[in-house]
């Protein structure tokens, strides 16, 4: 398996990791045209991108009733200052 990547700086001899950035990632000098994606390949790639992207998942089911939510030995309510939290927590 070929591991060389053809990809690499002629400034500083950086291999070139990210052909969507203009410079090299270790120089900063301007990349030549023909290491970079073409107008057309960069289309394709967010088009791509975009159809893998999923919807936002809904959020989880609540369990237990307004009235049992938060029982289960602790405080569940708006934060507060610092200055008013207790130093210590007791079960």
């Amino acid at each position: 398996m070929d591991t060389q990547n053809p990809f690499i700086c002629p400034q500083c001899g950086f291999p070139i990791f990210n052909r969507r950035y203009p410079r090299c990632e270790r120089c900063g000098d301007t990349l030549p045209a023909h290491l970079l994606y073409s107008a057309d390949e960069l289309a394709a790639l967010r088009s791509k991108e975009a159809r893998r992207t999923r919807p936002p998942a809904s959020p989880p089911p609540v369990f237990g009733s307004a009235e049992t939510r938060g029982s289960f030995g602790g405080s569940f309510t708006a934060a507060r200052p610092a200055t008013e939290m207790p130093l210590t927590f007791h079960w």
